[in-house]
């Protein structure tokens, strides 16, 4: 019985975890980078996502099976949901897209600091993923700002 109990117990908490797409884009800390268009396009968020198996990053997403590339959500360890672009076919796949910058399209590249900070442009088009998100993507131990 005691077994019985345990059981539906973590059915209940699993459940209760799982996200709607609109609450996961609403945790997403680069969400100004995404259009309506983006947002309809991400491969794994569908109707209900669990937070806690979303990858690190896109080698993760990649060694988990994920061979599409295109928009994802990542969750680097210690740190806040992001959206990145995830090219995986590139030299074996699991690149998380930091900087595009095509040649042929139009980009204004001289942005205040703020913008190199928080990001800008289009995930799928030209675009700088922004210093706060790119330093949180390596590997790290939690600072003392983590624990706060």
């Amino acid at each position: 019985m005691l077994l019985y109990s345990s059981l539906c117990f973590c059915v209940l908490i699993s459940i209760s975890s799982s996200l709607t797409k609109d609450e996961l884009l609403s945790k997403i800390a680069n969400k100004h980078m995404l259009t309506s268009k983006d947002t309809a396009s991400l491969i794994n968020a569908g109707k209900n996502v669990y937070e806690e198996y979303i990858a690190r990053d896109c080698r993760a997403a990649h060694l988990r099976g994920r061979k599409q590339s295109g928009l994802y959500v990542i969750r680097p360890k210690y740190s806040p949901l992001l959206a990145v672009y995830c090219d995986m076919e590139y030299d074996g796949g699991g690149w998380t897209v930091l900087h595009r910058n095509n040649v042929n399209s139009k980009t204004t590249w001289s942005n205040p600091w703020q913008s190199y900070k928080h990001g800008f442009g289009d995930l799928q088009g030209n675009h700088w993923l922004g210093n706060e998100y790119m330093h949180l993507l390596p590997t790290r131990t939690p600072s003392l700002y983590d624990l706060s």
